[in-house]
């Protein structure tokens, strides 16, 4: 798993980045490590974001994760794609 846990209310953020609220995904039943183990993704977490980054120009993989597996569960609309 790649999601590094971070005390602290501000996340730094770098790169192409997707923000996923936390209550979002719990709302769904999902935690963030049942989501990070099911999508692989590189990120941080404060337990009430989500913050998501791709190195690449055009962030492919976090469109991925927006358009077949957020959309699918009615997650988009916790979703901030930076």
């Amino acid at each position: 798993m790649s999601i590094h846990f971070i005390d602290s209310d501000k996340i730094n953020i770098t790169f192409t980045n997707l923000i996923i609220n936390v209550s979002s995904l719990n709302k769904y039943g999902l935690s963030v490590n049942d989501f990070s183990v099911e999508n692989n993704p590189l990120g941080k977490t404060n337990g009430k974001l989500l913050v998501m980054t791709e190195m690449n120009e055009a962030a492919w993989e976090l469109q991925k994760i927006i358009d077949t597996i957020l959309s699918l569960k009615d997650l988009s609309l916790g979703v901030i794609l930076l």
